[in-house]
């Protein structure tokens, strides 16, 4: 069994000197084993839990999009909110780690993390285990009515690693348009002000505070 250095690695597969300084930081984070017989790379995550991910290629079997992609499209198109500006012909279907694969069986490399929400990859096994406990104990949230743990523990975590002196304050929100939402008001409020500037090629979501600062997409201000 053949075991290749972070650069042999790097060279072989991928030649661009960032990609192996990102994967290089990657790696001596995660505590990375490289197999090249297997093609797997095991990780040693925090409490020595293991994840094995077979590294593999995005896989075309059909024509995008597949016959079965196209169709739930179609499907979509008839009773889905056109205000979802969806760029891509993508019908996801599953995912784990860097990979998805959507209804036709096409595998793709995932370059924007979820949309920069699964920064741990999709459906790492803790992210896993914690969501089967908690939705096991209990589903309803509603912050604005009744108080959680988790809710005030993760608060308090997240004050305590955020830079900057001061007391701090958490507002959890489901979306970045309602983060910005909230940082409108925020701000009027504080300073006593009504006017606000916005930069050309800024977007900040598609509700009707966050939109007035919009000024990007043509299409996405219709």
């Amino acid at each position: 069994m053949q075991v290749l250095s972070v650069n042999e690695l790097m060279a072989t597969q991928c030649g661009a000197r960032w990609w192996r300084a990102t994967f290089y930081e990657f790696i001596r984070f995660y505590s990375c084993k490289i197999v090249s017989a297997k093609r797997k790379l095991v990780y040693t995550f925090p409490r020595k839990q293991k994840m094995e991910v077979t590294m593999k290629y995005p896989v075309m079997k059909t024509a995008l999009p597949g016959p079965l992609a196209s169709e739930l499209i179609r499907i979509d198109k008839r009773y889905v909110s056109p205000s979802y500006t969806r760029v891509y012909p993508l019908v996801a279907d599953k995912a784990r780690g860097l990979w998805i694969e959507d209804v036709d069986g096409n595998v793709f490399l995932d370059f924007t993390a979820g949309i920069a929400v699964c920064a741990t990859g999709h459906c790492h096994p803790r992210v896993v285990e914690a969501i089967k406990e908690q939705a096991e104990r209990l589903l309803h949230m509603s912050g604005t009515d009744f108080y959680y743990t988790p809710q005030i523990t993760l608060a308090e975590k997240l004050t305590s690693v955020v830079p900057g002196a001061g007391e701090k304050k958490v507002f959890f929100g489901n979306s970045g348009a309602e983060a910005v939402e909230a940082a409108f008001k925020l701000a009027r409020f504080h300073t006593r002000r009504d006017l606000n500037i916005a930069f050309f090629g800024a977007f900040h979501g598609r509700t009707m505070g966050a939109l007035s600062l919009t000024a990007s997409k043509t299409i996405q201000k219709k």
